[in-house]
């Protein structure tokens, strides 16, 4: 599994100097992380992506993790759907 130790965990927290260092750290770091965490799951429900251009760049299969260019992709609001 993908850093079970405390140990890795704290090794790579201590590497991020996104948010500052030791006294001068930013007090908003836990609420920003949270927000990222929460934009992964919120943007596919409130958004559908749709690819441009198919013909020219095909359907791809992801075997692993790649980086994709030129994939131009359209994105769509979602409608609310009405409360009952």
């Amino acid at each position: 599994m993908w850093m079970e130790s405390g140990q890795e965990t704290r090794q790579l927290e201590n590497a991020s100097f996104t948010f500052g260092y030791g006294a001068r750290i930013c007090l908003g770091k836990g609420i920003a992380l949270t927000e990222v965490h929460k934009l992964i799951f919120q943007f596919p429900l409130n958004f559908r992506l749709e690819s441009v251009d198919l013909d020219k760049h095909g359907p791809k299969v992801n075997i692993g993790n790649f980086f994709q260019r030129d994939m131009w992709v359209k994105v769509h609001a979602r409608t609310p759907k009405p409360s009952s």
